[in-house]
């Protein structure tokens, strides 16, 4: 994880040379179209007077942006090493991409002593362990975690695939909101919960549903219905 820090941070100071370096060269070439001129007998002949003007104004311009870079390097050094906010996403997202990845390591190791049994089935023959472990909505869409005291009631019946979808979306959506959650709770519950309560064709398809591309319950329970009525 500390790897991929240093390598972000790498890239940034890169951008930041890149600048300073652009910079240091604009100042160079102001420099140099400050040389006088020189006639052949080695008298330094003096510019003209348009040019005197101009080398004035360079002057003063280099005067004035030869501290440019060091303005800028403390900006951004301050902006690099001071912004709390940049440096804890990069760790949040390689915390999230390293738990990910460890958790398809289990999958695949667990897998791999499954198929050293004699006769034993292949696990998830032919398909990516990977898409099992990502959920079909996005973080977005559920920003609160369910509550230790939520409870499904047991007379909820689990979706197979062979009754009315709609009748079941109303049911869920009132076993949900018979928790005692708050109005913001509510849509993360109903998106976390909902692969629960499917079995057979009806948890194959939802299953199959690609990673994060749910952004609300309401947006699920359309797929949901649009896939199976008629049921």
């Amino acid at each position: 994880m500390a790897g991929k820090g240093d390598a972000r941070k790498k890239a940034i100071v890169g951008v930041t040379t890149n600048l300073l370096d652009t910079i240091n060269e604009d100042n160079r070439e102001d420099q140099e179209n400050e040389i006088p001129n020189i006639t052949p007998g080695g008298d330094t002949s003096p510019p003209p007077h348009g040019s005197v003007t101009a080398s004035r104004k360079r002057e003063a311009s280099t005067s004035a942006t030869g501290e440019a870079p060091l303005v800028v390097r403390r900006l951004l050094e301050e902006w690099i090493t001071r912004n709390d906010t940049l440096a804890a996403v990069f760790k949040k997202m390689e915390e999230m991409e390293n738990e990910n990845k460890a958790l398809r390591n289990q999958m695949k190791e667990h897998q791999e002593r499954v198929d050293k049994i004699p006769g034993a089935p292949k696990l998830l023959p032919k398909r990516d362990v990977g898409r099992f472990i990502e959920q079909p909505y996005s973080e977005e869409a559920t920003p609160y975690t369910i509550p230790k005291t939520f409870k499904m009631p047991p007379y909820l019946k689990i979706y197979d695939g062979t009754t009315d979808p709609e009748d079941h979306i109303i049911h869920y959506v009132t076993a949900v909101k018979g928790n005692d959650l708050s109005k913001e709770q509510v849509p993360s519950v109903l998106l976390k919960r909902f692969g629960e309560n499917l079995i057979g064709g009806a948890l194959t398809w939802y299953s199959q549903l690609p990673a994060r591309s749910i952004a609300t319950f309401e947006e699920m329970a359309d797929k949901f219905v649009t896939v199976h009525v008629g049921a």
